[in-house]
């Protein structure tokens, strides 16, 4: 009922994006919360885990929350399980910075 007067393709997302992609502070904080939460179940698939991973960054960005490169690297090595730790100890050896493509399979 809403987008049923929009008469272009823009108008429409615009529609859209207004009515689901809501960018209240509510909605940035449970983004944030559930990124800097998350952690890899047991027994999850690593490629599953990164692109929820990559999904939650996509919706911060989408809401005007930009997270930085090194964070989001940061953030994905913490996400990992306690089993990874000595992986995780050995890509931060000798590094001042690091970067996500660093840290995530080609």
């Amino acid at each position: 009922q809403r987008v049923k007067k929009e008469t272009t393709l823009k108008a429409l997302w615009e529609k859209l994006e207004s009515i689901y992609a809501s960018k209240s502070l509510t909605n940035r904080l449970c983004l944030k919360m559930e990124l800097y939460q998350l952690e890899m179940e047991m027994g999850e698939n690593l490629h599953d885990h990164i692109n929820h991973f990559n999904q939650l960054v996509c919706q911060l960005l989408n809401v005007n929350k930009k997270i930085s490169d090194e964070e989001q690297a940061v953030l994905l090595l913490a996400s990992l399980p306690k089993s990874c730790k000595s992986l995780v100890q050995t890509l931060l050896v000798g590094k001042t910075s690091l970067k996500l493509d660093e840290v995530t399979p080609l």
